[in-house]
């Protein structure tokens, strides 16, 4: 509504008066503008209401912290145990850290099928079934193109992609009979744009997006993270591409699963101004001394 320098009074209000009819006479062009704003205003929010309920089938879930399923990622298995929860934790690697008596731990090479198969039949028997499956399993070897063997780049497409598709065929049966689950898929900003000695690592977190877009949960895609993945990484704009504790992503993944909500969880939200065309050129440098972790030797696998 348009109101006169000063006022707070809309129009339809002024022109009660005769005064007010001469104050609002004349600026028909600040009440269009003001009309047009207005209505982007409420468009931006129904478009909002929409995406919501497009992410989340229009229904609001609610979560028992007593009863739910936690992934892998200290941070997270931390927080949500801590709420509580009872934490499910899938890793070839054993657990590093003391884990209180709702965490549970099973070894498990998530690149092969049949272990993914084996481990999801045994889990709704001894622990119940699942309602939040979190993919965070990553590995990054850290080479060029032309460095990486045939075995590097499948053991990164395994871990990042693969194992997210057999994880997800095997536990979102049982959250779709009681129509209640929530997957969460942890990508990165890599999967938008590369660098030197990511390009392996990028497509497939591209490819785990990709597949993300197909469950339609929930998405992370996360910077420069302060873990052994990144040493050596050189961050030369920490205003734009601040780097983050791990405790700060494990905190928005958790919250977002207690939220209820489905959605795109981005850290920094100033990752859309990245270019994936000529962000190599200016960053040639920044993996000069840096060369990936693998959390295991990229041997030749199973089945």
């Amino acid at each position: 509504m348009p109101r006169r320098r000063g006022s707070l009074l809309p129009r339809e209000v002024l022109e009660f008066t005769t005064k007010g009819r001469l104050l609002a006479a004349g600026h028909e062009i600040w009440i269009k503008k003001l009309k047009f704003f207005a209505t982007l205003a409420v468009l931006v929010k129904v478009n909002d209401l929409l995406s919501w309920g497009a992410h989340n089938n229009w229904t609001r879930a609610k979560f028992n912290p007593k009863e739910e399923f936690g992934g892998i990622g200290g941070a997270i298995v931390r927080d949500f145990a801590e709420k509580g929860v009872k934490v499910i934790v899938l890793d070839i690697q054993e657990m590093t850290y003391e884990t209180p008596s709702n965490v549970h731990y099973y070894k498990v090479d998530l690149r092969s099928i049949s272990a993914v198969k084996e481990i999801a039949k045994r889990i709704p028997s001894e622990i119940g079934d699942p309602t939040v499956l979190i993919n965070n399993a990553g590995v990054c070897g850290g080479k060029t193109i032309l460095d990486a063997t045939e075995v590097d780049i499948r053991l990164t497409f395994d871990v990042n992609t693969f194992a997210q598709l057999w994880l997800v065929k095997e536990l979102l049966p049982s959250m779709i009979a009681k129509n209640h689950g929530h997957v969460v898929t942890v990508a990165s900003v890599a999967g938008f744009t590369e660098a030197p000695q990511m390009v392996n690592y990028a497509a497939s977190k591209a490819a785990s997006i990709a597949f993300h877009e197909g469950v339609r949960t929930t998405l992370i895609t996360q910077g420069f993270v302060k873990t052994a993945l990144f040493a050596g990484f050189k961050n030369h704009s920490t205003f734009l591409l601040p780097g983050f504790q791990p405790e700060s992503v494990a905190e928005a993944i958790v919250d977002q699963v207690l939220s209820g909500n489905a959605g795109h969880v981005v850290m920094p939200k100033t990752y859309v101004l990245l270019s994936g065309a000529g962000l190599l050129g200016r960053t040639s440098d920044i993996m000069e001394k840096w060369h990936g972790k693998q959390v295991i030797d990229p041997v030749e696998k199973q089945n």
